[in-house]
């Protein structure tokens, strides 16, 4: 057996800082191309409002939406928020407040009026577990080496967040919430 000893913190940082470098580089080839296509998709064609419902995001939204519907959510900006947070959930929310055009406190006066608390509920259940992001999924291909084996990751998160948020919706509205 060999023997056990603490490591020294400068071999630790080095650790780090390769690893942290080689996400970054690996994750940023991605990551930085698929925010210029949804702001791409967002701004065309060009004289539209960014990410209004007359882009072609809009109207991938308005595609979209009809899935969600059975979850309580199936508005078109919202869908269209949702295909925002692939690149970074962090980013649903705030794209919310850029497609409607508020801001923080505007936002709070509008999501009262697109959502019920049930189906707030559902969005929340719905957004925490869908496909973390863009640079997760990467990470998940690297380590299993297969396109096939993140597509299968994807579909899974996928479905089991739109699983859960029927159940969701579905039980609080027969049960009356």
């Amino acid at each position: 057996m060999p023997a056990y000893h603490m490591p020294r913190v400068r071999d630790t940082l080095l650790s780090m800082w390769d690893n942290a470098k080689e996400f970054l580089s690996r994750a940023g080839i991605i990551i930085f191309p698929a925010v210029l296509v949804v702001w791409l998709l967002g701004s065309l064609p060009f004289g539209v409002e960014y990410a209004s419902m007359d882009s072609v995001l809009g109207n991938l939204g308005t595609a979209i939406a009809p899935v969600f519907e059975p979850l309580g959510f199936g508005i078109p900006e919202v869908a269209v928020s949702i295909v925002m947070g692939l690149v970074a959930k962090e980013v649903v929310i705030g794209s919310l407040g850029s497609i409607f055009g508020v801001g923080d406190a505007g936002l709070q006066a509008v999501l009262p009026t697109i959502f019920t608390p049930l189906s707030a509920f559902s969005f929340i259940i719905f957004i925490l577990l869908y496909i973390p992001c863009l640079a997760a999924l990467l990470t998940m291909k690297k380590e299993a080496h297969s396109w096939l084996f993140m597509f299968a990751a994807a579909f899974m998160y996928f479905a089991i967040a739109w699983i859960a948020a029927f159940l969701v919706f579905q039980v609080g509205t027969l049960l009356g919430f």
